[in-house]
């Protein structure tokens, strides 16, 4: 018996860019499946690239041989390249691989089967890769390319947003929440937010050029915040799949808009961004 032909795409992203809302929201879409950050190594999900080499002898074998840190950026890791080849049809094909954790969720359950009620409507299937995770895996590249993904690329535009998400992630330690946060100032680091942000879109770019013979969409997340009618008449279009309100996320904003109500230093980070390009990632 054919298999039923299946669209697949990948989130491309990198660490606080808001992509856990919008592949939360991705999901909510009757045809739609899109799961979290599958090739994350301290992933706990049964859904993961990581559970499914565990729960085979023979794959957990092979995969302690050919999944070390230096194996896995050899492209052509052949042994690896067939793990990772079977676990993806496995997640696109096979009506008993776990579905992702939704967002009405605790995130307590992430390691917890969660059975597709519909597995005939997923028309299209994707999961959320960040930067670091495709340059660890070498061969997912390929695999990829293969399967004709296409490429729904989550930046952030303002980088000093990501940052300080990610100083004030550090120092709650909550990254994620459905309920009201208490708010909190940070100290900003002048020298190194410079560094982080010229890293950061030094980066973004070279992904950008990486995909731009792809199927390849672009999508801002403050346009998608902002413009959100617009966007999600674009984006699902993109993926071919009907263009439906769904459901928003639970998930609420941990920081206030203003950049000014949670840097302590404000004044002195306004005086390092005056004579550069990012002074209007300040509010």
């Amino acid at each position: 018996m054919s298999q039923k032909k299946i669209d697949k795409f990948v989130v491309i992203t990198t660490q606080r860019s808001g992509s856990n809302y919008f592949c939360f929201w991705l999901n909510n879409h009757p045809n739609i499946r899109c799961h979290s950050e599958l090739f994350l190594n301290k992933y706990v999900g049964i859904d993961g690239f990581s559970y499914f080499c565990r729960s085979k002898f023979s794959r957990k074998y092979l995969s302690i041989l050919f999944s070390n840190p230096v194996m896995k950026k050899l492209p052509g890791n052949l042994i690896l390249s067939k793990l990772i080849d079977e676990y993806y049809n496995s997640l696109l094909y096979n009506p008993s691989h776990s579905g992702p954790i939704t967002d009405n969720e605790s995130l307590e359950l992430r390691d917890k089967y969660h059975i597709r009620e519909f597995p005939e409507s997923d028309s299209t299937v994707g999961f959320k890769l960040m930067y670091d995770q495709l340059r660890e895996y070498k061969a997912l590249e390929n695999i990829l390319r293969k399967q004709s993904c296409k490429i729904l690329h989550l930046i952030r535009n303002n980088v000093l947003k990501i940052y300080l998400s990610k100083i004030t992630r550090r120092k709650r330690g909550i990254a994620h929440s459905a309920n009201e946060v208490n708010q909190i100032k940070v100290y900003v680091n002048p020298s190194s937010l410079l560094k982080y942000i010229e890293k950061t879109i030094k980066i973004t770019e070279r992904m950008r050029n990486k995909f731009s013979n792809w199927d390849y969409l672009e999508v801002s997340y403050e346009e998608f915040i902002q413009d959100y009618e617009i966007s999600r008449e674009t984006i699902f279009d993109f993926l071919e799949v009907e263009n439906t309100e769904v459901r928003r996320p639970v998930l609420k904003k941990l920081n206030p808009n203003s950049s000014k109500d949670i840097i302590q230093n404000y004044d002195e980070v306004s005086e390092a961004l005056r004579n550069t390009p990012y002074l209007n990632f300040l509010d």
